[in-house]
């Protein structure tokens, strides 16, 4: 499922998102009849199961709205299960380092290059496109959410791991770790950040970030990365509707 995520990092225009929240098929649905390229399925700060997961990714088949997850946490269950059940590509938050990425890439890639177990699911046709000469790993996409000092610090080597398709920079966390939470526009958060983006790119490997609005997300693109997360469907929605009920309040 993930050979459509990669094409479209390669090519074509930037990918344009947004997080996910609410957990049901419909909002899935409906956001890919919206036109974004993908939706971000938030399994770390929402109350997401894995069952209304498969269900959300099932949602947006025939559509061209790439199905990514963002996992709670990089438990190799977590890794298998979300891989399984077809999402195009997993997003594992927090990651401490160059050891913590190889650990997660390790879980996500079936032998020899890992140690995930095969297993007949949603990836897989449920079993039917098992067969002796398939690549494996053309439905394992894998973006690493970098986010903390540590990332940051040994970015070097973590673009040097096999099997990372995308990294994913949380501006979010990694202010906060910066003691400069929610300042998205300081020079010392830019300068991480910019640090993330041109290791990156040196070593041909795609980047994507969040981003409050369109200026922080056109920030970014006109800077070189491939994906944005434009904050939730919550978000926005509570964005737009508190501006029109203001605007109502305050005509005369």
């Amino acid at each position: 499922m993930s050979e459509r995520f990669r094409e479209r990092l390669a090519y074509g225009p930037p990918l344009i998102g947004t997080f996910i929240q609410v957990g049901h098929p419909c909002m899935a649905e409906f956001c890919a009849q919206l036109g974004l390229d993908f939706i971000l399925i938030d399994c770390e700060h929402s109350p997401i199961s894995l069952d209304t997961t498969q269900n959300m990714l099932m949602a947006l088949k025939g559509s061209e709205t790439l199905g990514l997850v963002r996992l709670p946490c990089g438990g190799p269950p977590y890794i298998a299960a979300s891989l399984d059940i077809g999402a195009d590509a997993i997003v594992v938050p927090q990651i401490k380092g160059a050891e913590d990425a190889r650990e997660i890439l390790a879980a996500a890639l079936y032998p020899p290059h890992g140690r995930r177990g095969i297993g007949p699911g949603r990836s897989l046709n449920y079993g039917l496109a098992m067969a002796p000469d398939m690549d494996l790993h053309s439905g394992t996409s894998v973006v690493l959410q970098i986010e903390t000092q540590g990332a940051v610090e040994e970015m070097k080597d973590i673009l040097e791991l096999p099997g990372l398709d995308m990294v994913f920079v949380g501006p979010g966390d990694l202010s906060c770790g910066l003691g400069i939470f929610g300042q998205f526009d300081h020079p010392t958060l830019t300068s991480s950040i910019t640090g993330v983006l041109e290791s990156a790119a040196a070593k041909g490997v795609p980047s994507g970030i969040f981003a409050m609005d369109s200026t922080m997300a056109r920030y970014w693109i006109d800077r070189g990365v491939r994906l944005v997360t434009v904050a939730s469907e919550l978000f926005l929605l509570a964005r737009e509707t508190k501006r029109t009920i203001d605007a109502i309040r305050n005509q005369t």
